[in-house]
């Protein structure tokens, strides 16, 4: 499981001005890239991926934006867990679907099944 930062944005695409825009965390257990898109079933805009950490965080501070695995502040609250799935249903979860994906799926496919001989 990864932590990723993402951006929330009316239109399902990577645009110059996500830079400045606030960003939200969500921990994800898919192989997500920097600039895929995801619709969820919980918001009505659409989330950019704008990084990907290279671990997993459990707390974010609501005040200062920091991200910890440390509870050290009445501010911090659980990152929320988004479940990627192929297609969006009803739950109580964050379910999200890829709709505009960075790199091609054979990639991280390939990536995932390598055979050591």
């Amino acid at each position: 499981m990864k932590t990723i930062l993402v951006v929330y944005t009316s239109i399902p695409k990577v645009t110059k001005e996500l830079s400045s825009k606030k960003k939200y965390s969500f921990n994800v257990d898919s192989d997500l890239y920097e600039g895929d898109v995801i619709e969820t079933n919980s918001y009505k805009s659409f989330l950019v991926v704008v990084k990907i950490l290279p671990e997993c965080f459990k707390y974010y501070n609501i005040q200062t934006g920091e991200i910890s695995n440390t509870f050290n502040s009445a501010s911090q609250f659980e990152i929320r867990t988004l479940f990627i799935k192929d297609k969006l249903v009803k739950s109580e979860d964050i379910i999200g679907v890829l709709v505009n994906r960075t790199k091609p799926i054979e990639k991280s496919i390939e990536n995932k099944f390598k055979i050591t001989l």
